[in-house]
């Protein structure tokens, strides 16, 4: 901000402030578990959910495999992106208990860009098809 130029303190408050929350049920067959996320943002006035199912496998003694399938949609959220269906997202983590409440965690993912139209749509020119993976410490308490 610049000294002598004063912003409205809603302008600041609602760039930063979203309201997401989300839900999951976790008595699936095969030990499958599903959600939805949602997010609002005050900024966009537009939302964002993702539908999620997973689960997680003990393969061995120390191993687990975590895989999962992420739907995303847009509804407004990315403001100059189109609305509907975003991305499909597989992923899959190995997990081992390196001590009691702490995990060592890898992931592998790609995800899948849905119906991207940068020429209409500037917000879609981040969405395209990716890779990704990581290496994580995850700590319960």
């Amino acid at each position: 901000m610049c000294a002598g130029k004063r912003t409205p303190q809603r302008e600041i408050w609602s760039a930063r402030f979203w309201f997401g929350i989300g839900f999951s049920y976790s008595g699936l067959p095969a030990g499958l578990a599903d959600g939805i996320d949602g997010y609002y943002s005050f900024e966009a006035e537009g939302a964002f959910f993702e539908a999620s199912m997973g689960g997680e496998y003990e393969v061995m003694d120390r191993l687990t495999l975590a895989p999962s399938a992420v739907l995303g949609w847009n509804s407004g959220y990315i403001a100059d992106g189109h609305d509907g269906a975003n991305h499909f997202a597989l992923s899959l983590e190995a997990i081992t208990p390196l001590k009691d409440g702490l995990d060592l965690v890898a992931t592998f993912a790609y995800s899948w860009a849905i119906d991207a139209d940068p020429e209409p749509y500037p917000g879609d020119e981040a969405l395209e098809n990716f890779p990704f993976a990581g290496v994580a410490l995850r700590a319960t308490f």
